[in-house]
């Protein structure tokens, strides 16, 4: 019903545009320009519907955000679309500069440039000259060499959660290299072009939901096959070794981790360690730490979980365990980890600590509804 109440919506304001006063010698030709006018208008709503139907078959999320953008790109008439995803854990948007993998990633707070604003205030922007407008940043510009002129973004709801935007999707046109308007930048963004993409944006919201949705739902089935072979070949273990080493592989998968390490209580000797293989040289590598040392020590004594986002909070890299392990992997490149204690049931006591290092899926698409760090349904396992 909403996107009905849009649609008719945008008849109406495209025949008030064309409606505007003049002199009664001019009325034949006012009726002639209003017909046509009024055939645009259906047949760009027509164009719309049967555009937007491409997406509520589609449930993976790189072949969704590909439609969109080319979707969008046909139904305003625009050179380039962005569609940022709304990581509401960090206050952030972040989309991709193109339809590639390899394309740069862009990341952007609420409330900064258009899109953010649009995040903020959850409505639709229409920007003429971009480059008078206080809000819009030319650093796109100069690397991609596309000169923005106009810009129309708007902010994509799902009925569920009409509060709070999931994403902004953002067109733009240009000017062309000789200062000529481009062939699909003929025009600014009009009324009717507000209303399309509002009615467009009811549409995404829907599809984007579903789509999460049925990744989270994709994500559970695949936590719940992944626990029970773990617990089958617990069963099989038949030394410590091979079991930390079904411990480690299942705990990875789970949480898409990119390595899992296993810290041992010695509670005798008051010391945490690991042994473990490089996966390089295939050398086994051992760290001893004290019981109460570092944020492994602070795990285990405390019996709490801890979630660290190091490229929110790089105070961590500090820490002289995590330093120790990741000078024992040789690998400086740790942007998230969570340590969970192990307690044993009968004393309640910590008998080891997990340590799950890099989120894997920090992807614009792959980390669609996900901020890179662990999760919260991560931190229930």
């Amino acid at each position: 019903m909403e996107a009905l109440a849009m649609a008719d919506s945008a008849a109406s304001a495209g025949i008030r545009a064309a409606s505007a006063p003049s002199h009664a010698a001019d009325v034949p030709a006012l009726a002639d320009d209003l017909e046509l006018h009024s055939d645009y208008v259906a047949k760009s709503l027509l164009r719309a519907i049967q555009l937007i139907n491409r997406l509520t078959l589609e449930l993976n999320v790189h072949e969704a955000m590909r439609s969109v953008r080319q979707v969008a790109l046909e139904l305003l008439e625009c050179e380039r679309v962005t569609l940022f995803l709304v990581l509401r854990s960090k206050r952030e948007l972040r989309g991709r500069m193109g339809d590639e993998a390899a394309d740069e990633v862009i990341s952007v707070r609420f409330g900064e440039g258009i899109a953010g604003r649009v995040a903020l205030t959850g409505g639709l922007l229409n920007v003429r000259d971009a480059y008078s407008h206080p809000l819009f940043h030319p650093g796109v510009d100069a690397k991609t060499g596309f000169r923005t002129r106009n810009i129309l973004a708007c902010a994509v709801k799902h009925d569920d959660c009409d509060s709070e935007p999931i994403a902004v999707l953002q067109a733009r046109r240009g000017v062309g290299a000789a200062g000529a308007l481009n062939k699909r930048g003929g025009a600014d963004f009009s009324a009717v072009d507000e209303q399309h993409l509002k009615l467009f944006s009811v549409h995404l919201g829907n599809t984007l939901a579903k789509i999460r949705f049925y990744e989270e739902a994709k994500r559970e089935k695949e936590r719940m096959a992944a626990l029970s072979q773990c617990f089958k070949k617990l069963a099989k273990a038949s030394s410590l070794d091979c079991a930390l080493g079904t411990i480690t592989e299942a705990v990875q998968e789970l949480v898409h981790a990119e390595r899992v390490v296993v810290f041992l209580m010695d509670h005798a000797r008051g010391v945490l360690w690991s042994s473990f293989v490089h996966p390089v040289t295939g050398h086994v590598r051992q760290i001893r730490t004290k019981q109460h040392a570092g944020c492994v020590g602070r795990c285990a004594t405390s019996k709490q979980q801890l979630c660290l986002d190091l490229r929110e909070d790089p105070g961590p890299r500090d820490d002289p365990v995590l330093r120790q392990l990741l000078a024992a992997i040789e690998d400086s490149r740790v942007s998230s980890a969570l340590l969970q204690p192990v307690l044993d049931p009968s004393t309640d006591g910590c008998m080891a600590v997990l340590v799950a290092l890099n989120k894997v899926g920090d992807d614009v698409a792959d980390g669609a509804f996900e901020d890179g760090t662990f999760t919260r349904s991560d931190r229930y396992l």
